[in-house]
């Protein structure tokens, strides 16, 4: 599909221009058709539930998980991935040692206020969900009360400091990385 939509020449401008939206009408009038397009277009059926990238289960909410929408209050948890980075949020409070940690390792962290709504989506109260760059729940943390050192390494299996943004995404795909969240207190 790919190579037919970059493809050069007259016949491949006359395919894309003139014959192609012909057909994207036409498929667009099926209810089944519109429904494929809107799956692969919008990607909703993508899931990381076996990658290495994905660890743990709070709530309903898996590592691997597309992070459930709410908007509370005026307050969009989807908001702060604007900002195409990893990330923590916790819907609830979150533990002193995890504020620590993700401040000595340059991790933003996004508390919001617990609701019923939340709850509806899927989260657990007061569990951390290490969120990734393109939106997906990375790890899913629920509270253990445990109280750790907030110096827990933050290195993956480069070495890398996890305040090293260039690098970041490695660091945090180690599943050692991940591990050591899942010993910060929540």
């Amino acid at each position: 599909m790919f190579n037919f939509i970059t493809a050069e020449g007259n016949f491949a401008d006359f395919m894309r221009t003139r014959i192609a939206p012909l057909f994207a009408t036409v498929a667009y009038g099926i209810d089944a058709a519109r429904v494929l397009i809107f799956k692969i277009v919008s990607q909703i059926t993508i899931s990381y539930h076996d990658s290495p990238l994905s660890i743990g289960s709070a709530g309903t909410i898996k590592g691997g998980d597309r992070l459930p929408w709410v908007e509370e209050g005026g307050v969009d948890n989807h908001a702060p991935l604007e900002k195409i980075d990893w990330q923590v949020q916790v819907y609830g409070e979150a533990g002193n040692g995890l504020r620590v940690w993700c401040l000595l390792h340059g991790m933003p962290i996004r508390e919001f206020a617990w609701s019923r709504l939340h709850q509806e989506a899927g989260f657990a109260r007061n569990a951390h969900y290490l969120v990734r760059p393109d939106g997906h729940v990375a790890g899913a943390i629920p509270a253990t009360g445990r109280t750790p050192s907030p110096t827990t390494s933050a290195t993956g299996p480069t070495g890398a400091s996890a305040t090293d943004s260039s690098r970041r995404p490695i660091a945090y795909a180690s599943h050692m990385e991940s591990r050591a969240l899942l010993d910060i207190n929540v």
